[in-house]
């Protein structure tokens, strides 16, 4: 392929929401976790995992697509369980940023006991279904104190909910600030005062965001607006616990955290939904 065909090539790609979302879309990124490549410029791994077998750990990469590397995870791990200890933050701010757990109880898995990559509609996913009050966060506050993600700010998460439980997407202290999908198939949106909006699926893959901007906090689901004007109150998040503080909520592929109201959150969106298929 010439030069001039490799141009176009690519930005007919990234027209069609096929680029790397942080290439495209990254300003005002403040944190991003995926099991695909975010970034051109990220160099670092995906995740990093621990067998049952024998606690061996070892970091995981992408392949030539950008892609996690399935084959290095089923080569590693063989026909046993293994867990996520971390999970990489690919926006470049900190490696305080990293998502970790320690606790073995509490590691989130990414295969079954036979050694099968759990996956969501063909895609690779974490599991915490099996863990019992697994979660991923911050060992320290978000980047240290003076830098708490105030609201304005707005997240993107690709989940699949197990039941209409209480099952957060994410907890972040200071009023607990969080999104979770509650009893009676409605979420619940949070920074210091409860709002129930809208309705939440179960056993299904879906793309839910919401922008935390006091009151005018709104949620999204599946690019479907479920509710606007939640008037959420306005704490600021200053840890992040991925599925959760104390309960867990089943599989994830990608967290996002935008530090401002953005304008582009149906590119967003479309690229999220371009690559994963969920709606």
């Amino acid at each position: 392929m010439s030069m001039i065909s490799a141009f176009f090539a690519t930005t007919a790609k990234a027209e069609a929401g096929g680029g790397l979302l942080l290439d495209l879309y990254g300003t005002d990124i403040t944190a991003a976790y995926s099991l695909r490549k975010l970034r051109t410029d990220y160099t670092g791994d995906a995740i990093r995992i621990r067998r049952f077998s024998d606690n061996a750990e070892q970091d995981i990469g992408f392949d030539a697509n950008g892609d996690l590397d399935t084959a290095a995870i089923t080569s590693f791990v063989g026909s046993n369980s293994a867990a996520v200890v971390t999970w990489y933050e690919q926006s470049g701010q900190a490696s305080t940023f990293n998502l970790a757990q320690t606790n073995t109880g509490r590691q989130p898995r990414i295969t079954d006991a036979s050694g099968n990559i759990f996956t969501v509609n063909g895609k690779p996913a974490i599991d915490d279904t099996n863990s019992g009050q697994a979660r991923l966060s911050f060992n320290t506050t978000f980047g240290d104190a003076p830098s708490d993600v105030t609201q304005p700010f707005h997240t993107f998460n690709v989940v699949l909910y197990p039941s209409t439980a209480d099952r957060p997407l994410f907890d972040g202290e200071n009023g607990d600030v969080r999104i979770s999908a509650y009893y009676g198939g409605v979420y619940r949106m949070y920074a210091g005062t409860n709002r129930s909006t809208g309705t939440n699926q179960t056993n299904t893959q879906v793309l839910v965001d919401g922008s935390f901007n006091g009151a005018s906090s709104y949620l999204f689901e599946n690019d479907v607006s479920q509710g606007t004007n939640l008037n959420i109150g306005t704490n600021r998040m200053r840890r992040l616990y991925l599925m959760g503080k104390n309960r867990s909520f089943g599989k994830t592929q990608e967290f996002l955290i935008y530090g401002a109201e953005i304008s582009n959150r149906t590119d967003i969106t479309s690229n999220i939904n371009t690559y994963y298929s969920i709606f």
